[in-house]
């Protein structure tokens, strides 16, 4: 692997999307990938300058204007190791998580909870799923409060209005979304008749 140009620890998130963008077309000007990466031309400029210094790019030709920047080979190795570093991040955050989901469950799993209803039909849900089906639950369904969700078929179960929850019949009710969930808690509690456990991860 390569070590990181000195004074730089911001190279996976700045120096691989510039990476990345000089590699798909290098004839473009700093305003451009300023606008494309969402940042100031400034720090376009300074960038550009490290990973020239790093000798991570070329200027392919210094008399057209804007600079065509190519990547030599020692710019190609850097950006697929950062590439791999970003890989490698992802994944080992995405097992936190799990381990984090999984041991939430398991300590649901022992207050006797059985029959899980979810609250939310999204990203986190996907992840809590198949974890809660092999901690031991039986998953009786999912609702959720967005209608373009509801009707939709999701892993063998039908998404449905939070007002048919009681349908379900579940031991708990588990919010699988962190920026509602107070909300979801507060309207849950003023359902009445409400004796369902609340769960959140």
């Amino acid at each position: 692997m390569l070590n990181d140009p000195p004074n730089t620890r911001t190279d996976v998130s700045r120096h691989l999307p510039l990476l990345n963008a000089l590699g798909a077309a290098g004839h473009v000007s700093q305003r451009t990938l300023a606008q494309r990466l969402d940042i100031a031309v400034s720090l376009v400029n300074r960038l550009i300058r490290e990973l020239l210094d790093g000798g991570y790019l070329e200027v392919a030709d210094a008399s057209v204007r804007p600079f065509a920047y190519r990547l030599t080979s020692r710019g190609e190795e850097y950006r697929r190791d950062l590439s791999y570093r970003r890989y490698r991040s992802v994944v080992g955050d995405f097992r936190a998580v799990q381990r984090s989901i999984r041991s939430a469950l398991q300590r649901i799993r022992t207050n006797g909870t059985e029959r899980l209803a979810l609250y939310g039909a999204g990203e986190i849900a996907e992840v809590v799923l198949p974890l809660a089906r092999e901690t031991g639950f039986h998953v009786v369904g999912v609702v959720d409060d967005d209608p373009e969700k509801q009707g939709r078929k999701w892993d063998g179960l039908t998404v449905r209005c939070p007002t048919r929850l009681d349908e379900l019949a579940p031991d708990g009710v588990l919010i699988t979304t962190f920026r509602h969930a107070q909300e979801i808690r507060d309207r849950l509690a003023e359902a009445e008749p409400h004796s369902v456990p609340v769960l959140e991860l």
